[in-house]
């Protein structure tokens, strides 16, 4: 568990330097598939200009598997391999890197971190986060009854057909009232259902909060 997740932080770190850089990332964990047979993972993909990027990131430093690794997946995507790691861990696979065309950002320490390291950005990102939801719930609208009925549902459903399934409409309708919240301000936009359900989510939070603050006549203060 400690190794996933460190892998994923420095899939966050790598994916702020690539933005940095002038890269765009375009997709995470994106699967390598051959004839409906999965056959592989990438990192991330990213786009500079018009070169599409298979990126391989490595907490560590880059030896030759990893560099076949990633030319391997990069040619079956039909991209240009990169890799992103705190350097090579002998000359070899810098030559190899070199002959197979394997791009590699070397970063330093203070990049892809250790465990201790780990801890401290986790906090940090938490801290962020919890930053975030309270602006949320600062600003957010109240909501009718039907809107909070329609925005509990979607929280507690694992996709947009099971939602509009369990308020007993088409998917069609749901996207138009999904699109009127967000006209009116009451959700923000965003992509992806797992976003719609955190917007949801917050905004029965603040609901709930508002009126918990009105019925103590005291208003919503955080």
């Amino acid at each position: 568990m400690k190794h996933r997740r460190k892998g994923r932080v420095s899939e966050e770190i790598a994916a702020s330097v690539l933005e940095r850089l002038g890269f765009e990332v375009l997709e995470r964990r994106k699967r390598v598939i051959i004839d409906d047979v999965e056959v592989g993972e990438v990192d991330l993909i990213a786009k500079k200009g018009n070169e599409l990027y298979a990126v391989e990131v490595k907490a560590g430093s880059v030896d030759v598997s990893s560099v076949r690794f990633a030319y391997a997946n990069a040619k079956l995507l039909n991209m240009k391999p990169l890799i992103v790691a705190k350097g090579f861990s002998n000359e070899a696979a810098k030559v190899v890197a070199k002959k197979l065309g394997v791009e590699v950002i070397e970063l330093s320490d203070m990049f892809l971190v250790d465990e201790e390291e780990l801890y401290f950005i986790v906090k940090e990102a938490v801290k962020e986060a919890i930053i975030e939801v309270l602006s949320k719930i600062i600003v957010c609208k109240e909501v009718s009854e039907e809107d909070l009925s329609i925005l509990k549902t979607i929280s507690n459903s694992s996709s947009f057909l099971e939602a509009a399934e369990r308020l007993g409409i088409s998917v069609e309708d749901l996207a138009r009232k999904v699109s009127k919240l967000k006209r009116e301000g009451i959700i923000e936009s965003g992509e992806g259902f797992n976003n719609l359900k955190f917007n949801a989510a917050i905004t029965i939070l603040c609901n709930k909060v508002k009126r918990l603050g009105m019925n103590n006549d005291k208003g919503c203060s955080l």
